[in-house]
């Protein structure tokens, strides 16, 4: 467990979030669940900060974070395979374009290729899983994040178990986890996964939007409500579990979330639906809800939005491959979805 791993060489702790918060989730279902820890454990510690008074500005990037919950991956391009797709037929004027995105990826591993920064440049509207720039977009997720009046952490452990996991927040935060008593267990686990990478990982969506011409909207897919009720479809007593096995079972955890990223930059679109629905397996209809049931809704309002204009699209790259993935829907409505090549990094 991981406090005897502690306790046995105290080194062995992977770049700690209070070296890394200095500067500046899954258990099982690391693919398609990866954006959610990260966002929500960004989400977490702003909304925490929040409540302390301290600098609520940086709930602004949890916002940022907390929004792509659910879409697996975003930014960098694919090293081997391509993960953008352009849209066209089906009545279109102009064509538009579909990228998998990641979230979990350290600022020194990301590309962007000039067939991306193209694609985005060229956009009338740049469209996320959820719009960034809704007014109310805080408050909604502020409410979504914490649990209902009397549950709290500590309620859904036995002493021991709270113990480890408080031990745990404190090693890596310095913070006691009773600072988050009443935040769902879901949101809390994200902090394992920057200690997995062993960096800060950068705001690949604020990134892509920084690529948009002077003036395109940012708009969302879905709202976060239904982003946030999706992640609810987990009773509190599984996602109590999965943070408990997140720690009890470190080591493991750091190297499924290795090899996903290592999967991402290969581009290959079904193996990473595939491997996020085999990690769902264990979890009820999770996989169905979080991939399939939001493929399917997004659909018709992706075609709305290119009937506006030509539109880029960001969601997690899980979200692409599949019979019922959004290339495979896309192309049942009648619309020519083929892979961009992209160039790749030489660096």
């Amino acid at each position: 467990m991981l406090a005897n791993l502690y306790e046995i060489n105290p080194k062995r702790r992977i770049n700690s979030w209070k070296s890394t918060a200095a500067k500046c989730f899954d258990n099982h279902e690391i693919s398609s669940l990866i954006i959610f820890l990260y966002q929500l454990w960004t989400a977490v510690n702003k909304f925490r900060n929040t409540i302390l008074n301290q600098r609520t500005e940086h709930m602004k990037l949890l916002s940022t974070l907390l929004i792509f919950a659910g879409g697996l991956f975003t930014a960098a391009h694919a090293q081997d395979g391509t993960l953008l797709y352009k849209i066209s037929g089906n009545g279109l004027e102009e064509p538009s374009y579909v990228f998998g995105t990641v979230h979990l990826m350290c600022p020194d591993e990301l590309y962007f290729s000039p067939e991306l920064k193209e694609a985005v440049a060229g956009a009338s509207q740049v469209v996320f899983e959820v719009d960034t720039d809704d007014p109310n977009l805080m408050q909604d997720m502020q409410a979504g994040v914490m649990m209902e009046s009397g549950k709290t952490l500590k309620s859904l452990y036995t002493e021991d178990e709270y113990a480890l996991i408080d031990a745990f927040v404190k090693e890596s935060t310095g913070q006691s986890v009773a600072m988050m008593n009443t935040v769902k267990p879901f949101y809390l686990l994200s902090m394992m996964y920057m200690q997995y990478l062993g960096c800060m990982p950068a705001s690949m969506e604020m990134q892509l939007m920084n690529l948009k011409s002077e003036g395109v909207e940012v708009l969302g897919i879905e709202t976060i409500q239904e982003q946030m009720d999706a992640i609810d479809s987990l009773g509190m007593d599984v996602q109590a579990a999965m943070l408990l096995e997140s720690v009890q079972e470190y080591d493991e955890q750091k190297e499924m979330l290795l090899k996903t990223v290592e999967m991402y930059k290969k581009g290959d679109a079904q193996a990473l639906f595939d491997y996020s629905m085999d990690e769902m397996e264990g979890y009820g209809n999770f996989g169905q809800i979080m991939l399939v049931d939001r493929n399917q809704k997004w659909i018709s309002r992706m075609e709305d939005f290119m009937k506006e204009g030509p539109t880029f699209f960001g969601v997690g790259a899980a979200h692409l491959g599949g019979d019922n993935g959004v290339l495979e829907l896309l192309k049942k409505e009648g619309f020519e979805v083929v892979p961009v090549e992209q160039t790749k990094d030489d660096r």
